[in-house]
């Protein structure tokens, strides 16, 4: 296996390489403010489903994918040898944080949690306390504990001890669970259209919304951004919801992300990439309809995760470039 940070490298460079060769961009009308380049499995990615991507704090981009955990820097991919460790009956990486450390903790397809830090790297499971069950999301808190979601309840890693939050302690187990931590450290839980926060004494219900399906963030300001698959909200603890946008209809989410801009950026199932600015939304050009995840780089740059056409980097379509 190699160091998770290694020597410190930049992203700015190539990306500014590939954004002057124009055979490797590509919009999706004349019309669009917007241009993708892919990089799929003829570019040397091993897999063209994404399901999570990260940027250390060396540059590097981790991706997570159905052929395990990826490094890439800009130019070329190098693969994260997960084959190595004992006992893992899949490499699929499920989904993929980065805590406020700067290290890597990976949820598997089926097996533990995998923690990488930069000096040691830790293996989380079934005899350690875990749910021998599929990972859903995972989130530290402001406190650099880990919070795990499963399809059975909710599992917090403090150091060495695992305390397990399940429905006797009022966690809804019901479909798409999401888990995020603001920036006043709450820990907020959705599952099945409830809405509510977590604490070591369980989950608190602010909002049952029934059967909606939510997605949520947390929001660079304070409290979280949602969406209940019709409008996008913002809300904090002890206010009412403040509504920002419209969404179209008939909109499957999987993710959302907030930009350094404020732009809010929508991962959709089958209606490809959306991002929402000033209350306005528009459709962004991508190689897959279907968009998994996404982030932004601290150069500005959004990358894209698809579930089949592979890495896109998102760039508008006047570029400026400082010397």
């Amino acid at each position: 296996m190699f160091n998770l940070h290694g020597n410190r490298m930049f992203l700015r460079p190539l990306i500014a390489l590939f954004l002057l060769t124009s055979s490797l961009l590509r919009a999706g009308d004349e019309h669009s403010d917007w241009f993708y380049r892919a990089w799929q499995t003829e570019d040397g990615l091993p897999d063209n489903s994404i399901s999570g991507i990260v940027q250390s704090p060396d540059g590097y981009l981790w991706i997570g994918t159905n052929a395990g955990l990826i490094r890439f820097n800009g130019h070329e991919f190098s693969a994260l040898a997960l084959r190595d460790i004992p006992n893992l009956p899949s490499r699929q990486v499920r989904t993929l944080s980065m805590d406020r450390q700067g290290g890597l903790w990976l949820g598997m397809e089926r097996g533990p949690v995998i923690g990488i830090q930069p000096d040691s790297f830790r293996i989380i499971g079934h005899p350690e306390g875990l749910p021998d069950k599929r990972v859903v999301d995972i989130v530290d808190d402001a406190e650099g504990r880990i919070w795990v979601v499963f399809s059975t309840g909710v599992v917090r890693i403090e150091g060495d001890k695992i305390l397990s939050l399940t429905t006797e302690t009022g966690v809804p187990t019901d479909s798409h669970p999401c888990i995020v931590c603001d920036t006043d450290g709450q820990v907020w839980l959705t599952s099945g259209g409830k809405l509510g926060r977590l604490s070591d004494q369980g989950f608190e219900l602010v909002e049952d919304f029934h059967d909606v399906d939510l997605r949520m963030i947390a929001a660079r300001d304070s409290g979280i951004l949602l969406t209940d698959a019709k409008s996008l909200f913002h809300l904090s603890s002890g206010s009412d919801p403040v509504h920002l946008a419209n969404l179209p209809e008939e909109l499957s989410i999987n993710t959302l992300y907030e930009d350094s801009e404020g732009a809010v950026w929508i991962c959709t199932q089958r209606k490809g990439l959306l991002r929402i600015f000033n209350g306005k939304v528009t459709s962004v050009p991508t190689s897959h309809a279907w968009i998994e995840c996404i982030t932004e780089d601290r150069e500005g740059n959004i990358w894209a995760g698809t579930n089949g056409g592979g890495l896109n980097l998102i760039r508008p379509r006047e570029v400026q470039f400082l010397e």
